[in-house]
């Protein structure tokens, strides 16, 4: 599989189906392709295969719902604003949890336009452990309806959205959470952690 096939929106909907009717969904992997790049896309080796299933029918683990990806926050009909985040990060822990024999679903929050859908499509569903490596929104943005003139002159004013990670640990509070943040000063990420009285972060 190539790697833009793979992040295409009809490929992450057959694999969202997929998990949605209760089958498990192992790789892609990342390493070489067969077009000679290298990139998230290539079949896991039979061994990981043979040892998930393994894992899959020995006694149950936890159920882990890993959160991936980055949503488009629309200034128009057209642009929006987003991050550089792959979605590599959450690809990769959860074929590693699922060769460890836990009952991972991947979510690809990338469709999503707010944080209030991101949060209603969580709550659906149903985990023990919950990681969140996707590059959720702090902010959003009022949309322009129709396409911005490229001679306007542009003020985009952003307003500070729901914190979905606060949200998550007031409904659910039995879960053990491991969140993920990127800062240049790891007093801040402890002192996030300490404010939410989460597990762990990242």
């Amino acid at each position: 599989m190539n790697t833009y096939m793979y992040k295409s929106l009809v490929e992450r909907g057959i694999i969202e189906n997929i998990s949605n009717i209760g089958h498990i969904f192992l790789g892609p992997v990342y390493g070489k392709l067969r077009e000679g790049e290298t990139g998230l896309g290539r079949m896991m080796e039979p061994r990981d295969i043979k040892k998930a299933i393994d894992n899959y029918f020995s006694p149950s683990k936890e159920k882990v719902l890993i959160v991936n990806g980055s949503p488009k926050i629309y200034i128009d009909e057209i642009r929006y604003l987003s991050n550089s985040s792959t979605g590599k990060m959450g690809s990769l822990l959860a074929n590693e949890l699922r060769l460890k024999g836990f009952k991972v679903e991947l979510l690809d929050i990338s469709p999503f336009k707010s944080n209030d859908e991101i949060l209603q499509e969580i709550l659906k569903r149903d985990f023990s452990i919950y990681l969140s490596p996707a590059a959720i929104p702090n902010f959003k943005t009022k949309k322009t309806e129709g396409k911005i003139k490229s001679n306007d002159k542009v003020t985009i004013v952003l307003e500070k959205d729901i914190d979905v990670l606060t949200k998550i640990k007031e409904l659910r509070p039995k879960a053990k959470i491991i969140a993920f943040k990127h800062d240049d000063d790891k007093n801040n990420a402890i002192k996030k952690m300490e404010k939410l009285n989460i597990d762990a972060i990242i």
